[in-house]
C-alpha cells in the first residue's frame, strides 16, 4: 500500500477512523483538511520524497525549486524546494511556513506568482 485516502463530507467515517487509530501504529494517519484523511505506511513517504526523487533524476538542485500547496500535508514539500508557496485559499498553518502566499487557486495563484518571481 502507498496511500489511501478518506474523503468523507459528513465527517463520520473520518471520525470513526479518528478513533481506530492507535490500532494501527504501523501507519500514518494525515488529517489535513476536516473531511479528508490521507492514510500512509508509517515509513516516510511523502511529498518532499517524491520531489527529491524527481529532482535527482532530472539533476535540479532543490534550491531551485518552487513548490505550492493549498493543505497540511503541504508543508514538508514546501519546506524542502528552494521556494515554498502557499495557496491564498491554503491552511493557515501552511502559510505560516511558506515563503511567499500568493493569490487563491481561483483567482490564478500560481500564474501570478510564477509572474512575480520571473519564472514566466
Amino acid at each position: 500500500m502507498y496511500k489511501i485516502v478518506f474523503f468523507d463530507v459528513d465527517g463520520i467515517l473520518v471520525s470513526e477512523i479518528d478513533r481506530s487509530i492507535p490500532r494501527f501504529p504501523e501507519l500514518r494517519f494525515e488529517r489535513f483538511h476536516g473531511y479528508v484523511m490521507n492514510v500512509l505506511e508509517e515509513t516516510k513517504v511523502s511529498k518532499s520524497t517524491a520531489i527529491k526523487q524527481v529532482l535527482d533524476y532530472l539533476n535540479i538542485c532543490k534550491s531551485e525549486a518552487i513548490a505550492f500547496g493549498d493543505g497540511g500535508n503541504d508543508i514538508d514539500m514546501l519546506e524542502y524546494v528552494g521556494l515554498g508557496i502557499a495557496m491564498g485559499n491554503g491552511a493557515e498553518q501552511l502559510k505560516q511556513k511558506a515563503d511567499f502566499v500568493t493569490k487563491k487557486a481561483s483567482e490564478g495563484g500560481i500564474a501570478y506568482a510564477l509572474k512575480k518571481f520571473g519564472v514566466i
